[in-house]
């Protein structure tokens, strides 16, 4: 190993989101470092021996044995809370999008906590319903129909802006 590997040994950095749910004892303490990392996902036991060795860490998220983590684009419909048995917690660290089939009435059986760290966009029907279920909020919660307004907004002055450019 070269000196340089040697140096960055049992060191993380610069990443959205450092996933440490199933990191052991041993593990913790083979890191000399985390720096540089928006969201650390870490056993809620280990959360006070992690802390000591962060630098420059946006948040720290106690992990729950048996929580769902979304990170990255995911999705929740009626189908996927249907065939959930046990209302379920979520650990949001990305952009999670409530579609409109599921109803406040599955939102209210089946899920039971919601962590959210990223965006969730929710239809105006099922707001209140997602929202009642949000223990933790560091990130966004968007209204679906709100979303596709302004997005169509940016994108029709965009198309102005390059029709002008086209025109000369």
């Amino acid at each position: 190993m070269s000196e340089e590997e040697e140096e960055k040994k049992g060191i993380v950095e610069n990443t959205g989101v450092l996933n440490l749910k199933s990191i052991t004892e041993e593990g913790i303490e083979q890191l000399r470092k985390i720096r540089n990392v928006g969201v650390v996902i870490v056993p809620e036991k280990f959360v006070g021996k992690i802390t000591a060795k962060m630098e420059n860490v946006g948040v720290v998220v106690p992990y729950k044995e048996g929580m769902r983590i979304y990170t990255g684009k995911s999705k929740i419909n009626a189908d996927m809370l249907k065939n959930v048995e046990e209302p379920i917690s979520i650990l949001n660290s990305g952009k999670l999008i409530v579609e409109k089939d599921a109803t406040t009435e599955l939102i209210g059986q089946k899920i039971k906590e919601i962590r959210n760290y990223g965006k969730i966009i929710v239809p105006k029907l099922t707001y209140g319903a997602i929202a009642s279920k949000v223990s933790e909020n560091t990130g966004k919660i968007e209204v679906l129909e709100e979303v596709i307004e302004e997005k169509t907004k940016e994108l029709q002055k965009e198309l102005e802006e390059l029709r002008k450019l086209s025109e000369g």
